[in-house]
């Protein structure tokens, strides 16, 4: 019978192009999978050859863009996200904790100062 293997841990790839865009607009934080997948609409269908990939880079360690969403200072309500996919699978092997970036972006202003989000920041705990 073989070991088990070890803790699996999301490997956040360096994604300089995520932290670079609109700086001052964003902050990364990490929480469990179930939060993300919590607070964004799941998708009409699973990309299942995406989720199969995913789940194979993950098992291997490799590196993984973190998570991200846009979220609206004034209602705290998500307006755009990216990594359901990515929150699944880790999810289903056990990872207990993803990173996600979160911008702060107003409707009418754009990116805006991380400041203006502070309030927003309780928006993936349970």
């Amino acid at each position: 019978m073989s070991e088990p293997d070890e803790k699996l841990k999301y490997k956040m790839a360096k994604a300089d192009y995520l932290f670079k865009y609109n700086p001052e607009s964003n902050k990364l934080i990490w929480t469990s999978p179930e939060s993300f997948s919590d607070v964004v609409r799941p998708p009409a269908v699973w990309n299942m050859k995406s989720l199969s990939n995913l789940r194979k880079r993950m098992r291997e360690g490799k590196e993984i863009d973190p998570l991200f969403v846009d979220i609206d200072p004034n209602s705290c309500l998500i307006t755009h996200h990216e990594g359901r996919h990515r929150a699944k699978v880790a999810s289903e092997l056990d990872i207990k904790e993803i990173p996600v970036l979160i911008y702060c972006r107003n409707k009418e202003r754009g990116y805006v100062d991380y400041s203006e989000c502070k309030p927003c920041e309780n928006v993936f705990e349970k």
